[in-house]
């Protein structure tokens, strides 16, 4: 039996408010993403790149700056992006290997995550709104 876009809709809602509702134990299996993110709000960054096979960096004023952390391979990648993803999205990695998503970090700003495969492996890639804080 195929849902309508209206019980779509529905079960996308309830999945939402599950995930506000409940998120503190998403946010404490992230705290690697909120570290990295929270450094480049202090740095006024742009982006956060996470390739496999490269250390966290971050991008300022158009130059890439590796963060003092060593190279991650792509399971330290998804362990670090998908729990900072909600139920819809993680899902959507689960079936197309790509999904996009928006993560709030409490006192740091929102950030539009996207992760994907690359070469194999997962990467990520998360930007901070224009004219975010």
């Amino acid at each position: 039996m195929r849902m309508s876009d209206s019980d779509e809709i529905d079960r996308l809602i309830l999945e939402l408010n599950a995930t506000v509702q409940h998120g503190t134990a998403a946010r404490g299996e992230s705290q690697r993403l909120e570290r990295w993110l929270s450094v480049l709000a202090e740095r006024n960054g742009s982006d956060l790149l996470l390739v496999a096979g490269a250390p966290p960096a971050i991008r300022v004023d158009s130059k890439v700056i590796p963060l003092a952390e060593g190279p991650l391979d792509g399971m330290d990648i998804e362990e670090a992006v998908l729990p900072a993803l909600a139920p819809h999205a993680r899902r959507q990695y689960g079936q197309a290997r790509v999904t996009d998503a928006s993560f709030r970090v409490n006192g740091v700003g929102r950030f539009r995550v996207n992760l994907h495969r690359e070469r194999g492996r997962a990467a990520a890639a998360a930007s901070r709104p224009p004219g975010s804080p």
